[in-house]
This record gives structure tokens, C-alpha cells and sequence, in this order.
């Protein structure tokens, strides 16, 4: 699992940075979903599976399938993220 971020949300590491949006960029090119763990604003954890609609530097907006809509993640609250095996319907392999 990639980890992307760190408790105090300043993400120091460029490194991190370019990995983590080179994984956004390929799920969202080939169609597969991803697994995240992110900290919430409320300061909970949790390991979520999102199918990423778009994204930007700063956030991402997915349909997360732990809440079952669509929901805005900021970039600096994923703590860790990696490919889900799991692919969508419609994609070739």
C-alpha cells in the first residue's frame, strides 16, 4: 500500500506526493478502484474503496462505497492508497 500522507497533515515528502496522484491518474485510466485510509476532520480512520470521478492537487470527488454516494476527499487527509483489484465494468484489461 502506497502511504501518502502523515498524521499532521503536512506532507513534506514530494516524492509521496507525485506517487499518490500517479495512482489517481491510473485508476482513473484503467478503470480500477481504489483503497484508501483516510482521516476524517473528525480525526477518525477509516479504510474506505472509492471509484474516483475527478480530481485536482487538492482533493478528489469519488463515489465512496462505504457510504454508498459521492463524497470530496482532501488529498492531505490519505493517509495510504493503493489499486483495488477490483475493476469497473466497461474497461478493457
Amino acid at each position: 500500500m502506497l502511504v501518502a500522507g502523515n498524521y499532521d497533515k503536512m506532507r513534506t515528502n514530494v516524492q509521496e506526493v507525485r506517487e499518490m496522484m500517479c495512482c489517481i491518474k491510473k485508476a482513473v485510466q484503467t478503470g480500477r478502484k481504489v483503497d484508501i485510509i483516510y482521516l476524517a476532520e473528525s480525526g477518525s480512520v477509516s479504510k474506505r474503496t472509492i471509484r474516483i470521478i475527478s480530481y485536482t492537487d487538492d482533493h478528489i470527488i469519488a463515489f465512496c462505497y462505504m457510504r454508498n454516494q459521492m463524497r470530496t476527499f482532501k488529498n492531505v487527509n490519505i493517509l495510504a492508497m493503493e489499486q483495488s483489484q477490483q475493476k469497473l465494468e466497461g474497461y478493457a484489461s
